[in-house]
């Protein structure tokens, strides 16, 4: 394609007065599509951490940022400043069989690895988990917000017990409430909620699985969760929680009934601040098998383009250059999981944004462009550059990460990917006027997509973020066609190895979709503004 005519092409899609920043930046639908094409092809074998393939990315993507402009921001090697920051993992899997039962009334009930339950490697440093008879504790939704007067554990002794939670948050299945009602907080998050037993001084912890509150099925907890497992290495906690996982919600109703309780009474109870954990008298868990962990080392790609005027404030760019590597379905064979969508659509966008950037005037504060690693595996990558960032966390303004972009032709709409309660929402908002177009807010508040996402790990340490999402009010179809097309790949191609690049995809909605944020971005990092949170955020005491 020609350029005057992909430029051509893009303006159609612009206000014919909008004045940008560069008027030479036209993201390219030719180059989203050949990146998105190139990282989703075979050659790279899906893309995951620690492969033989992660040179070919890691490469890839260096080449783009230094094409685009773009110095190096990665780890020291002596005087020489590189491209990458190694990430020091630890992979964790389950050797042997998982045996777990359940002792009531006399009996010993076994439940199958994979069916009633889904079990997750022990953590680091546990080879072995041996657990005979544990007491069972329903401890609600397993949330501890005081600053939402809210406190499910009520200072209970965890010790040797099994806490057995809900998902979600507690007011999920009303209108309003502590935790905004629908919309999922991260005290609705699994990872929350291991991480909270494991401080409450819990021997182990399994969430109730229900498909509506954890927003997928039990097919993607099995598929996620009983493969090799990556956590950051690190040092090894003196007492971390020894089981892990998750429970079908009817095995986990007639486990309560089996101690004299009715599971639909007790979550009603856990919807009150007043819930007081409730022991399960006579019912108790076995659990035993063996975890196997080898370290290894992946990489972030960071790239950055020094301010103008006050280089020692920075705007982060984010996108994960991982997805699933190859692995063995149930048919037997090995397939190999793309991620064109996720998230080649992402770092395709990171790298013509840093073209824009590289092309255009100077901005005054320096912008860094972040390819992470291991996202798939727990968000792993961001959260390594969070605790040894490039740039000081006190002097970043923002993020603003891609994930997953829309391949189906441009849209009247942009939304973001969860709910980001941050001013960097309203300044989408803002920019998205300018441009024509409106703002959404996510389609799926209950989902959680925030906390699913790059923008978790900044939002802990206080950074607003959010993560752009392409609209689905399709200029051709509206928002039958666009919802229809989500929804299909999220039924066929999500997380599946049907996640490849196609020439059928659109790349020209992407193209506007980039347009919009780097307007967005430029102004931004050409500002004294610093966004904040919204003050009834989580993470809103954090920043200040």
């Amino acid at each position: 394609m020609k350029t005057s005519l992909r430029h051509a092409m893009l303006s159609s899609l612009l206000l014919p007065s909008l004045a940008v920043a560069n008027a030479e930046c036209a993201p390219d639908p030719v180059s989203l599509s050949e990146t998105v094409q190139t990282l989703a092809s075979d050659d790279f074998a899906g893309r995951a951490p620690s492969s033989p393939q992660e040179p070919l990315v890691l490469d890839y993507i260096t080449s783009a940022f230094r094409e685009a402009g773009l110095s190096p921001a990665g780890d020291m090697k002596g005087t020489e400043r590189l491209w990458t920051q190694e990430v020091s993992l630890v992979r964790s899997r389950t050797t042997g069989p998982v045996s777990v039962a359940l002792n009531a009334d006399g009996t010993r009930e076994v439940w199958t690895q994979g069916e009633e339950v889904v079990i997750r490697p022990a953590p680091a440093g546990t080879s072995t988990v041996a657990i005979d008879n544990a007491p069972i504790v329903f401890m609600g939704y397993g949330v501890s917000a005081p600053e939402r007067g809210w406190n499910d554990f009520k200072g209970v002794d965890l010790s040797g017990k099994i806490v057995l939670v809900l998902v979600n948050d507690p007011d999920f299945e009303a209108e309003s409430g502590p935790f905004g009602g629908k919309a999922m907080t991260y005290y609705g998050r699994w990872i929350y909620k291991f991480e909270e037993a494991a401080r409450q001084g819990a021997l182990g912890v399994l969430i109730v699985h229900e498909e509506k509150a954890a927003s997928y099925g039990w097919p993607i907890v099995r598929n996620s969760n009983m493969t090799e497992q990556f956590s950051i290495a690190q040092k090894t906690a003196d007492n971390p929680t020894q089981l892990t996982g998750w429970i079908q919600h009817d095995v986990a109703a007639k486990l309560i009934a089996k101690a004299g309780y009715d599971l639909g009474t007790l979550k009603a109870q856990a919807s009150s601040p007043g819930f007081v954990p409730v022991d399960l008298p006579d019912v108790k868990l076995d659990a035993s098998f063996a975890t196997s962990h080898r370290e290894s080392k992946s990489h972030n790609v960071v790239g950055i383009l020094p301010g103008s005027k006050t280089p020692a404030e920075y705007l982060i760019h984010s996108a994960h250059w991982d997805h699933m590597g190859q692995r063995q379905t149930s048919d037997g064979n090995v397939h190999i999981y793309n991620g064109a969508l996720d998230n080649a659509t992402g770092v395709a966008a990171l790298i013509e944004l840093a073209k824009c950037y590289g092309t255009g005037p100077r901005p005054d504060r320096s912008v860094v462009f972040l390819a992470t690693t291991a996202e798939e595996q727990g968000l792993l990558g961001s959260s390594f550059y969070v605790a040894n960032p490039s740039a000081p966390l006190s002097s970043t303004v923002g993020l603003i990460n891609f994930d997953i972009l829309g391949v189906y032709g441009p849209a009247n709409n942009v939304s973001t990917f969860g709910h980001a309660a941050n001013t960097l929402t309203d300044e989408l908002k803002e920019t998205a006027q300018r441009h024509g177009r409106y703002f959404s807010a996510d389609p799926k508040p209950e989902a959680g997509h925030f906390y699913r996402s790059e923008t978790l790990p900044f939002a802990r340490t206080g950074v607003p973020s959010l993560t752009f999402s392409s609209g689905d009010d399709l200029l051709e179809g509206g928002r039958k066609a666009g919802q229809a097309q989500a929804a299909a790949y999220i039924a066929a191609r999500y997380h599946q190895p049907a996640d490849d690049w196609s020439p059928d995809m659109r790349f020209d909605g992407v193209a506007s979709d980039l347009m919009l944020v780097y307007d967005m971005s430029y102004r931004l990092a050409t500002s004294d503004r610093w966004p904040s949170w919204y003050k009834d955020s989580e993470f809103a005491n954090v920043r200040r």
